[in-house]
């Protein structure tokens, strides 16, 4: 396998990497870590030269690819943790400290250890003295491509993380408590890292052996940096031998003080009982109450709905004070209020006029953006104390909000952050707890995996028309059948533009396809929100479903209505051609259902209703008129007035005459007048044609005189016209 050179700078010290894979193969032992190291773009051989280096490119890599595969978001910290301890150091190097350096001695020698492996960071001493240790780190941007500098801001976290768990966990070599280590950001990129220890009882064995301290410190770091000399094995084997019988003269008070220890650990294993006795009904309960919410957020319908469901269980079930929700918002820029329960007005009003930044810059992990970003909760059992460590924006809020103490869990699945939950204790003594965390994030994750499924929901919708599917009697699409056809009465709608083909011989196909997404994107919503159900998009065409007549009938009239201005907002001026639109609607019965094979359907309609909509649509043009209706939607409407009849015609596909009105409640006020006027010298015109009448050509005379630019009176002056030219050719 050949190393990439992007991946093999001289960044970190391939020590570093001894030292994870060490780790991980002790306590992931069935993983194949090799594997793992080579995918990401260097050979596993790479380790065995202690010269070798690794960049920060392939640290973020290896990062990202452990973190993902183990799910342990605290992978850096556990492993500074690791590399300060006995299996980390190894016997030797644990032996020498342990027995032959003071902890003032490794701590004011450590940094330059840790400065020793890595090339981008500077470690710098800022104070030094018994028991504490001021250290400046620094990136080294400067040695840097802009790639590399944007891939340590976003991994700087890890780095920072591992390198307070090694500091605060040196004390180990001498069996003390913890260091404390304060970390803060003093510049745009420099932090500080303060770490005080105590001297342990440990040390106190080294100090009558002063000179085996000197030797021991040479040695030890010696062995770090695997430049040992004769002299520093001389001086180690020296420093293990002093050290050894310092160990054993005191072997008897260790046994004393062992003793004593085993008598307090079997009072704390007696109180440890009674706690996880106590700890295990509680988990019962609110493993009761976590199921029933789960229960609870699958049958809600819209994520408003959702979210203050949670809201109410989690107040209710988990007796919290109070819940809040916070998600981001359309432009992923904000965390904004979503919903609450138990919160009072005032606070609610505050929280409707707050936006939390997302990528608001901090190092401070108890921000709620940061929640967001890094998917890992914050706990703050006792709000008072930690109040004081806050900007004022967030002391403000926090004041207002009235909180004694807080939990704030991400909401995020594997695919997406949606927000984060808080919840807290306002007017009780309660100091929520982790067991209040884990809860918090195990709804979290069930609020995420359920906002999952509700976009998948509402992206299957862009592609199938659910609606078709209630019709049809399934409950999803899951159980849709091929035998599942139902004959139904319902309205159907085809509608087109006049022209298009022309129109788009004109464009290319990219823009033919952006203008139709346009015209869609204004004029379809109009039939849905009359409750129509779009059933297919045919070219520059569509289908729509109507199961109520007169909801049809209002549909085609604002959809004309958005016709003129969506020409007046997107097509005037320039070149561009006024757009015209024809309706074909008739009510009848169809056979509703799948169509198709097993492996692939469609969810449509079939029947003599649907061609017949689609040839009244095409008679649109030859009347030139908006819409065109049959006899059989206007025998099912309750409300519509504004229509009138314009011929008994033969249409393609049918042996008898249909007879066919005119929608026309999108056009002005005069013009309505003109139409009613006109209504009753058309239904004598109609007659006389259909009966042949000598009064066709009188009642004709009378329309074109009175209503000249009535295009269906000029359709039907034509049409006599037209016959009258036959004629003459003919004799």
């Amino acid at each position: 396998m050949k190393d990439n050179l992007h991946l093999v700078k001289q960044h970190f010290n391939v020590k570093i990497y001894r030292i994870y894979v060490k780790y991980l193969e002790h306590y992931y032992p069935d993983q194949n870590w090799i594997e793992v190291f080579e995918s990401c773009g260097v050979a596993f051989s790479h380790l065995k030269n202690e010269d070798n280096w690794l960049s920060i490119e392939f640290d973020d890599l290896f990062m990202t690819a452990v973190i993902n595969k183990i799910n342990d978001d605290n992978f850096a910290y556990k492993v500074g943790c690791f590399a300060a301890s006995r299996s980390g150091f190894g016997e030797t190097l644990w032996a020498i400290g342990r027995y032959g350096l003071t902890l003032n001695q490794i701590y004011h020698t450590s940094y330059k250890f840790a400065a020793h492996l890595n090339q981008i960071l500077e470690f710098k001493i800022e104070e030094a003295k018994a028991g504490l240790i001021s250290v400046k780190i620094r990136p080294k941007v400067e040695q840097l491509t802009e790639r590399e500098i944007k891939i340590l801001e976003r991994t700087f976290p890890h780095i920072l993380s591992n390198t307070t768990a090694y500091y605060q966990s040196l004390t180990k070599i001498k069996n003390a408590k913890l260091a404390k280590v304060e970390t803060s950001k003093v510049g745009e990129s420099e932090y500080r890292l303060v770490i005080d220890y105590k001297l342990a009882h440990a040390s106190t064995t080294v100090k009558s052996a002063s000179v085996i301290a000197g030797i021991g410190t040479v040695a030890f770091f010696s062995l770090m940096f695997s430049n040992l000399s004769w002299f520093a094995v001389g001086a180690t084997t020296f420093a293990a031998a002093a050290a050894w019988l310092i160990a054993k003269n005191s072997h008897l008070k260790k046994v004393i003080r062992e003793t004593e220890s085993h008598l307090d650990s079997l009072d704390e294993n007696y109180k440890s009982l009674i706690e996880t006795k106590g700890s295990l009904v509680r988990k019962l309960g609110e493993a009761e109450a976590v199921n029933l919410i789960s229960e609870q957020l699958i049958g809600t319908q819209t994520e408003t709905e959702l979210l203050q469901e949670a809201c109410d269980q989690l107040t209710h079930k988990l007796k919290f004070d109070r819940t809040i929700i916070l998600l981001k918002d359309e432009a992923e820029k904000f965390l904004v209020f979503r919903a609450g329960c138990l919160v009072d007005n005032s606070f609610q009003a505050m929280l409707s006029q707050i936006r939390f930044e997302i990528e608001l810059k901090s190092d401070d992990p108890t921000k709620v953006s940061n929640v967001f970003r890094n998917k890992r909760s914050i706990l703050i059992e006792d709000v008072n104390k930690h109040i004081s460590t806050l900007n004022q924006e967030s002391q403000f809020v926090l004041k207002a909000s009235g909180s004694r103490s807080f939990v704030c869990v991400p909401i995020a699945s594997h695919k997406t952050s949606y927000g984060v939950i808080l919840a807290d204790a306002v007017s009780s003594d309660r100091k929520l707890d982790a067991e209040d965390v884990k809860v918090l994030e195990t709804v979290g994750r069930h609020l995420a995996l359920t906002m999952d499924n509700q976009k998948l929901s509402e992206s299957y919708k862009k592609f199938v028309p659910f609606e078709m599917i209630d019709l049809i009697g399934s409950k999803d699409l899951t159980e849709v059948r091929l035998d599942q056809g139902k004959e139904l009465e319902m309205c159907v709608i085809f509608c087109d533009i006049r022209g298009f083909t022309t129109m788009s011989e004109q464009m290319e196909p990219a823009d033919a396809i952006a203008f139709l997404n346009s015209y869609f994107g204004n004029l379809a919503p109009i039939f849905v929100k009359h409750g129509g159900i779009i059933d297919k998009f045919l070219g520059d065409g569509m289908m729509v479903l109507f199961k109520d007549a007169d909801s049809a009938v209002r549909a085609s009239a604002e959809y004309h209505q958005q016709l003129i201005t969506y020409n007046l907002n997107n097509r005037s001026g320039g070149a561009r051609q006024m757009l015209a639109a024809g309706l074909g609607l008739h009510f009848g019965k169809v056979l509703l259902g799948p169509v198709g094979y097993a492996e692939r359907m469609a969810i449509s309609v079939v029947s003599d209703a649907v061609n017949l909509a689609s040839r009244i649509d095409g008679l649109t043009k030859r009347f030139g008129i908006g819409s065109i209706c049959t006899q059989e939607l206007i025998d099912k409407c309750q409300t519509a007035t504004d229509y009138r009849i314009i011929g008994e015609l033969t249409v393609d596909g049918r042996a008898a005459k249909t007879r066919l009105y005119e929608l026309y409640g999108h056009l002005t006020r005069e013009e309505k007048e003109q139409r009613r006027e006109s209504s009753g010298l058309l239904l004598e015109l109609v007659a006389s044609e259909l009966h042949e009448s000598g009064s066709y050509d009188r009642v004709l005379n009378t329309l074109v005189s009175r209503y000249p630019n009535d295009p269906v009176v000029s359709y039907y002056k034509n049409l006599r016209d037209s016959k009258v030219r036959a004629t003459r050719k003919a004799a």
